[in-house]
């Protein structure tokens, strides 16, 4: 239910290490009635997931680089 997913987000929240916080900004989104029927359209929904997955790709090169970066600088 919403209220469960409500004070599964409490939980989480009160975490000191989050490995997907972006998995808490769903449950929040979900909380609201708009998100939760413009999820039931396949092309919205195509292009939430499109967002995610730019989201993983390019953050992650990101901190490639960012870590290629202090290792350089470490090493050299």
């Amino acid at each position: 239910t919403l209220s469960s997913s409500s004070a599964a987000s409490d939980v989480y929240k009160r975490q000191q290490h989050i490995a997907f916080p972006h998995c808490l900004h769903f449950l929040k989104l979900l909380q609201d009635s708009t998100f939760r029927d413009a999820m039931k359209r396949p092309a919205f929904k195509a292009f939430i997931a499109g967002q995610q997955h730019a989201h993983w790709r390019y953050r992650l090169s990101i901190l490639d680089e960012a870590r290629e970066e202090m290792r350089a600088q470490v090493i050299g």
